[in-house]
């Protein structure tokens, strides 16, 4: 029972932000310019003014964890080429595979995992680690599948 609640402390604040901005947004105190500058602001600002941050603080020679670090890279690219293979199997319509692999695989550590572990421990800890090793391979391999399945899209159709 203690691990349920533990578990409730760290996950329903995160949910209960999500569902008040939600009401919010549906009783309209949120316009939807709002949620567009406010979604520009957050990403484009406070959450890689956050990052700096922590990483700033940290003392990344001391706490570097090469196990670490390379579970987040090899578990990227196996759920990467996991849901591309599976992708290419199970979905009928082959022109969805580029979106559906880029949407499919990518995470939001960023801003989902660093409030989970907020809420858990106090500090986002080595979440900026975690970060740095996984996002820059989303980015890479979005590039990769997009363009990958574009140009094989465009070679089946003539273009």
């Amino acid at each position: 029972m203690d691990n349920f609640i533990y578990s409730l402390n760290a996950t329903v604040p995160v949910f209960l932000v999500i569902a008040v901005g939600y009401f919010l947004r549906k009783i309209g105190l949120f316009s939807e310019e709002f949620i567009k500058v406010a979604d520009k602001f957050s990403f484009s600002v406070a959450l890689p003014i956050m990052l700096l941050r922590d990483i700033g603080s940290m003392h990344i020679l001391e706490v570097f964890d090469l196990k670490l670090f390379a579970f987040c890279v090899i578990a990227t690219c196996l759920c990467f080429f996991a849901v591309w293979g599976l992708a290419e199997f199970f979905l009928k319509d082959k022109k969805m595979i580029g979106s559906f692999v880029q949407g499919s695989f990518r995470g939001s550590v960023a801003v989902l995992g660093i409030a989970f572990i907020q809420n858990m421990y106090g500090n986002a800890g080595l979440a900026p680690l975690i970060i740095v090793s996984a996002v820059p391979l989303y980015n890479i391999f979005s590039v990769i599948i997009l363009t990958f399945k574009a140009e094989s899209q465009e070679k089946k159709s003539g273009n």
